[in-house]
């Protein structure tokens, strides 16, 4: 999140008003989740749990095979998966499985 003094705004008269005003940005990308609607102004902005991201991704997924490649970093135990009907014959993926050491 960024903000910036965007100036001041004054009024002047019988009473003389004057106010600062600050921009607020927060960029990024999101999803609004099952629930219930709250207008955004009122909304409270987390991250979701995982079992949500989980339960979101089954919901959106496309209806074709998942080809398994990992875990998401911010979302423990939830499986990354690639859609499987984005890959044509030109594709090539390659990769090394990670070896966990028991010792550590």
């Amino acid at each position: 999140m960024s903000s910036i003094d965007a100036g001041e705004v004054a009024w002047t008269g019988e009473t003389s008003l004057s106010s600062r005003v600050r921009s607020r940005l927060a960029t990024g990308e999101g999803a609004v989740l099952a629930g219930d609607p709250v207008p955004f102004h009122d909304a409270v902005v987390r991250p979701a749990e995982p079992e949500q991201v989980r339960a979101w991704l089954h919901d959106t997924a496309p209806r074709r095979a998942i080809l398994p490649v990992g875990e998401l970093q911010l979302a423990s135990g939830v499986t990354l998966g690639l859609d499987a009907g984005g890959f044509n014959r030109h594709t090539f993926l390659c990769g090394e499985q990670e070896k966990k050491n028991k010792n550590t």
